[in-house]
């Protein structure tokens, strides 16, 4: 067995108890936690263990690994082009150059820049919601930059059935039966005992599919057992085309058509009311909140508070980079719980503690993955970051490693990033990945991509 330990960290364990060490560590097994607890304690493992390698944290902070419920990272090649736009106005100007030419080479550049992004942030899971399928062949590309990048990962196989008389383009628009049969493969191709990635269905959006579409892909979802993540009411807009394409509004289209009956994530929900929230809880739909995206876009803000009170998992995410800039799941926190202040004028409103939550443990009861990840507990996958503060001068000085990293966390204090207990961060330096390669060919391909514009 490989055995590996951490000690004379600050470990923020994010059980249920909350429990907290200041000098503390842990230790893994085959990519499981066998011991965490007070440094005291993971030495006397230690030496009851063959250990391999003891890395002295000292000074720096053990958190679970940061889980991005939801995130495009074909859009990596888009930074900043999407800036000062409108919903509406954004993914036309924005997205459809790149998604209706995408080819294998932008893809892998993409996701690579990507994935090194999110582990050199501390994130070890996301959901990656993948929607441009202008030609076949996309999503083994994607599926196997994701294994090489060694992140867990949900592979969400998103898609479109119409939209050509609303000037969505005609490369995007799929049968569904096309989609259904090529998740299948997927999910097969995922299976491996040793796959850190799982295959869902991701339709685009209310108003990407029409009602016939909406009910085979809920009875999909249950004949295959097949998770659904979608994007759902992030404007006002989505109801008003409800009532004009379907005549009622999308909560009753969403119900009678049993999209709420596919173990459904739904995405960002910024104009949920008390009608949503209640057919929400009724139905166990888990909601991925996006904060960052959701300002950018000036979408507005999703009414977080009645999420939780209702019972709600409500993870964390930053959304593509076309409407967000970075993957950076550190930046995610601290906006989250600043946005929710404002908007209520209540500094109580979201808490440190409560979004460092809602990117790990609560994500990981979103994901449905509460079982394996998202908390530092015996038997569960080793997935983790260490950040050091001493390495990020807006860090410093720090009293609480909750507050200091959701309000002064920075990139360079992520020291270490592990997954199933490999380290794919050491010391700041990407170990699957060369640095310097993958920004270089990351570069290319964004350039190639402005030419479409």
């Amino acid at each position: 067995m490989r055995s590996r330990a951490v000690i004379n960290a600050w470990t923020t364990t994010v059980n249920e108890r909350g429990d907290r060490f200041e000098d503390g560590g842990m230790v893994w097994e085959d990519g499981r936690i066998v011991a965490v607890g007070p440094t005291r304690e993971i030495k006397a493992e230690i030496e009851a263990r063959k250990i391999e390698e003891v890395l002295d944290a000292r000074g720096a902070f053990l958190f679970p690994g940061l889980i991005n419920t939801h995130a495009h990272f074909f859009q990596h090649l888009l930074k900043g082009i999407g800036a000062d736009k409108p919903l509406s106005a954004w993914w036309h100007a924005t997205v459809s150059p790149l998604a209706r030419n995408m080819t294998e080479e932008l893809l892998a550049a993409a996701v690579d820049g990507a994935a090194l992004e999110s582990i050199s942030t501390g994130a070890t899971t996301v959901v990656d919601y993948m929607y441009a399928h202008p030609r076949p062949g996309l999503s083994d590309v994607e599926i196997e930059r994701l294994e090489r990048s060694g992140l867990r990962a949900v592979y969400a196989r998103g898609f479109r059935t119409t939209g050509a008389d609303r000037g969505f383009p005609k490369e995007l628009i799929e049968e569904s039966g096309k989609v259904f049969a090529e998740i299948d493969g997927l999910k097969a191709a995922c299976a491996r005992e040793d796959s850190r990635l799982s295959a869902w269905i991701a339709p685009a959006a209310l108003w990407a599919l029409d009602e016939r579409s909406l009910k085979e892909t809920a009875e999909y979802c249950r004949s295959a057992r097949t998770r659904c993540t979608m994007h759902i009411l992030e404007t006002s807009d989505e109801d008003a085309f409800s009532l004009k394409a379907f005549g009622k509004r999308a909560i009753e289209v969403f119900e009678e058509t049993g999209m709420l009956d596919t173990s459904l994530l739904a995405v960002h929900c910024v104009k949920a009311g008390e009608r949503e929230i209640e057919a929400f809880r009724n139905h166990g739909v888990a909601v991925s909140y996006n904060p960052v995206s959701n300002m950018y876009l000036g979408s507005g803000v999703a009414p977080l508070g009645r999420f939780l009170e209702a019972g709600i998992a409500v993870g964390l995410g930053t959304d593509g980079a076309a409407s967000n800039n970075t993957c950076s799941m550190i930046e995610s926190i601290k906006t989250g719980a600043l946005l929710q202040k404002a908007a209520s004028e209540d500094p109580a409103a979201a808490s440190a503690r409560s979004m460092i939550r809602a990117a790990t443990a609560d994500a990981a009861r979103a994901l449905g993955m509460e079982r394996e990840i998202g908390s530092l507990e015996i038997g569960k996958k080793a997935d983790f970051f260490i950040y050091d503060p001493f390495e990020d001068d807006v860090s410093m000085p720090f009293h609480d490693p909750e507050a200091t990293l959701a309000y002064s966390g920075g990139t360079r204090g992520v020291r270490y990033t592990a997954v199933d207990g490999e380290y794919l961060l050491y010391d700041g330096n990407p170990v699957r990945a060369d640095r310097r390669e993958t920004m270089e060919r990351l570069q290319k391909a964004a350039e190639e991509a402005r030419k479409l514009y």
